[in-house]
């Protein structure tokens, strides 16, 4: 069999199995960068596509990092396309968005911004599927590299040949096998020099230790290294299908940039699965810097769901955190504010009618009850039974303050309303946000947990002033 015959019939088997190209007449995006394997991939996707039933676009991304030896790649690219008569499409690194980046990581900005063009291209162009050039040999030393680095055993499984719209049709074709490939058809190919340059990780990895390895341990560690992600990647994906039932499980609400879970059904999980339940979701808060989270995080994640405490919060990369509550665990994306959440005070009339708090995302109704009803025991937490002669004229709707005391419904005496929050078990965020009630005498509500004894309604109460809260715009029961 011919070097372009096994490639050929690999992506064809490859298809088959993992269904690189889902539909009759799917359109693929072939990213090319005018490199052996993106040639070779190219060229054997041309090969079989009326087998496949493909039509093929070609994109290329100019990364302008070797000035001239850069164009001169995209020039190369664009007259293959022309060549073998297929549609072209490329674009170029923008100097200045490099620059805000900011990751910390060159190679790894730059690989972003090559996805963004391809999703885009693929947009642009109509094709369902962009196909990537990554072989069993960049498979081998992205396992071991992420290995080395302590990455979850997700990371060292590395790539697969479908994720999501991208695929990669040659994962299981080595370098060797792509270089006869172009050899036997005669193919031209660019050799980028910055391949050479050692103070890349990849490249030393490439270059130096593989090849240490292949001669003084095992001449076929490569081989193993790609099997062995195959089979860890088939234990990963069913573990992944007992985490999204006990994520399920234990769910309490999930939005854009923040996931909460009840913090009871995470202790409760076997330790390896309390970290695969983390690892996800913290990948799904952290969208595209997902790659960032290193094993590190994992381990202080779940270190801190399974230890005694609350108020703890765990950082995580692009300013993201994780953070235990006493009932709950959240990971959230936004940046983390500093000091209380300031509000000015609001003052309004103790008389019937509805009052729209937006500082604090709630409306209060309050309806005068006379004469006094014969009170039995409330339940609701947003509804507060008050007298209001002891509440004077005026109500003031504001945040806690230092030094903050008020005697809680049933107590004898005052109370510090910080050493309350602690032992009502409130988180340490609801402090800083709760709305107090203040009338003559002090605080009268604190909305959401407790009244204060010295505004209850008792024998002597002539009229009661019902106060209910609700999130704003939700309006009146009826």
């Amino acid at each position: 069999m011919t070097a372009r015959e096994l490639i050929e019939k690999r992506i064809i088997d490859l298809n088959r199995e993992k269904g690189l190209f889902p539909s009759a007449g799917c359109r693929a995006l072939a990213a090319v960068s005018g490199g052996a394997d993106s040639v070779c991939m190219l060229n054997a996707l041309a090969g079989v596509a009326s087998q496949l039933k493909i039509s093929i676009i070609v994109a290329h991304y100019n990364h302008s990092t070797r000035g001239e030896e850069s164009d001169a790649d995209e020039r190369f690219v664009e007259g293959i396309a022309e060549e073998m008569g297929l549609d072209f499409i490329s674009g170029r690194l923008d100097p200045e968005l490099m620059e805000s980046a900011g990751t910390g990581s060159r190679e790894a900005d730059l690989r972003e911004m090559r996805r963004a063009f391809l999703t885009r291209a693929a947009r642009v162009k109509s094709a369902v599927r962009i196909a990537l050039a990554h072989n069993s040999d960049d498979q081998a030393e992205t396992s071991l590299m992420r290995l080395i680095r302590g990455s979850s055993p997700s990371g060292v499984a590395a790539m697969r040949p479908v994720s999501g719209s991208f695929v990669r049709p040659l994962l299981y074709c080595s370098r060797p096998e792509i270089e006869a490939f172009c050899a036997e058809s005669g193919l031209a190919f660019r050799t980028d020099s910055s391949n050479a340059d050692t103070r890349h990780t990849r490249n030393r990895m490439r270059l130096s230790l593989l090849p240490l390895i292949e001669s003084e341990f095992n001449p076929r560690a490569r081989e193993n290294i790609v099997k062995f992600a195959d089979l860890l990647r088939d234990d990963i994906d069913l573990l992944e299908m007992i985490a999204g039932a006990a994520a399920a499980d234990a769910l309490i609400e999930r939005g854009p940039g923040r996931v909460s879970y009840r913090r009871d059904s995470l202790a409760a999980l076997p330790e390896p699965l309390l970290r695969r339940v983390l690892r996800n979701s913290a990948s799904a808060v952290l969208g595209g810097l997902a790659w960032r989270i290193e094993n590190s995080h994992i381990e202080a994640m779940t270190r801190s769901c399974v230890s005694p405490g609350t108020g703890a919060e765990t950082a995580l990369p692009g300013g993201a955190r994780m953070i235990k509550k006493y009932d709950s665990v959240e990971i959230v994306s936004e940046p983390q504010q500093s000091g209380a959440q300031v509000s000015s005070p609001r003052v309004f009339k103790a008389v019937p009618g509805i009052v729209a708090l937006p500082e604090f995302g709630i409306e209060l109704e309050l309806r005068e009850l006379s004469p006094a009803p014969r009170m039995a025991a409330n339940d609701n937490p947003f509804t507060a039974y008050l007298d209001a002669d002891a509440l004077g004229d005026e109500l003031v709707a504001r945040r806690r303050e230092p030094g903050d005391v008020f005697q809680p419904l049933g107590m004898k005496g005052e109370k510090k309303l910080s050493d309350f929050f602690i032992d009502a078990k409130v988180d340490r965020a609801e402090r800083e946000t709760a709305a107090l009630l203040t009338a003559s005498g002090g605080i009268a509500w604190v909305v959401g947990h407790r009244i204060s004894h010295r505004h209850r309604v008792g024998g002597h109460t002539l009229r009661v002033m019902m106060i209910s809260a609700r999130p704003l715009g939700e309006g009146a029961a009826d």
